[in-house]
This record gives C-alpha cells, sequence and structure tokens, in this order.
C-alpha cells in the first residue's frame, strides 16, 4: 500500500490510532521477534499470523527459542516504508511468549498463520505430525503500540 505524501508539514513522528495499527498487522506477514537471553537482545525476522489477540509463530529450534524458555518477555516488530523509507509505519507489540501445545490449539495457531500468509493460504496443509521438532510460538499481546511518518522534510 503506497504511503501519500504530504505536500507541507514539518515530517513529525505521529502515534497510530488502533485502527491504524491493526491494519498495519493485517497487512503484513513479517515482523522481527527480539528476545533477550544472557543479558544480550537477539532478533530475528519471522513470519506470523495474529487473531487480535496472540501472535502465532512456527519457529525451528535455536537461541530464540532458548531465550523465550529462559525468559518468555518478547517484542515484536512490524515496519512498512514507502518512498526510499522517507515515509513509514512502525508497529510494535510486546508481551509474554509461550509454546503451543494440544491439537486444537496448534490447530488454531496454523490456521491463523496460513490466513495471514499470502502465498495459497487455504491450500492444504501439512498433518499436525510434520511440526515434530518445530516451536509453535504464540505470544499473548500486552500492548500494541504504533507510530508513522508519512511527511518528507
Amino acid at each position: 500500500m503506497e504511503m501519500e505524501l504530504a505536500e507541507a508539514g514539518d515530517g513529525s513522528e505521529r502515534e497510530l490510532g488502533e485502527d491504524e495499527v491493526r491494519q498495519v498487522v493485517a497487512r503484513n506477514f513479517i515482523g522481527v521477534l527480539a528476545t533477550v537471553g544472557d543479558d544480550q537482545p537477539y532478533a530475528v525476522p519471522f513470519i506470523y499470523g495474529y487473531d487480535g489477540r496472540a501472535f502465532f509463530a512456527l519457529l525451528g529450534q535455536g537461541r530464540k527459542v532458548r531465550n523465550m524458555e529462559r525468559n518468555p518477555r518478547v517484542c515484536i516488530t512490524i515496519v512498512e516504508t514507502d518512498h526510499a523509507a522517507r515515509c513509514w509505519r512502525s508497529v510494535l507489540a510486546t508481551g509474554r511468549a509461550s509454546r503451543v501445545e494440544g491439537l486444537m490449539k496448534l490447530g488454531h495457531a496454523l490456521n491463523t498463520i496460513r490466513k495471514q500468509y499470502p502465498g495459497n493460504p487455504l491450500r492444504s496443509a501439512p498433518p499436525l505430525t510434520a511440526l515434530k521438532g518445530y516451536y509453535m510460538l504464540r505470544v499473548d499481546v500486552e500492548e500494541l503500540t504504533g507510530m508513522a511518518r508519512h511527511q518528507l522534510t
């Protein structure tokens, strides 16, 4: 979605309203997941699904999972840019990470991701047994905020 440039203005940032924040989350499917382990931040891109209360993602094992098992506090960042990044919108979600377990919950998480992802989201899905060895992430959102800059200086 192309952002409109204002003809005049100071180019300052502004807070996004609740509806705008939800729209940014809904339009996108890639974010950056930040975790902390051993007093060191660690951030990785990931594909997500959002159901209005929680983010879901299917993750491989590794440092991010180890970090979340030690410290479930996480931050998710979603960014849209336009006009060589002179115009942008960003959303920050903070919350608690947990592992999704149980067939019904895993099915909901997987369907949420499939609906958000633009590439044939409702085509045949692998059986849930194919998820063995992966970590199905749920981030219960505690705060969801956004900022934007739509004007050129």
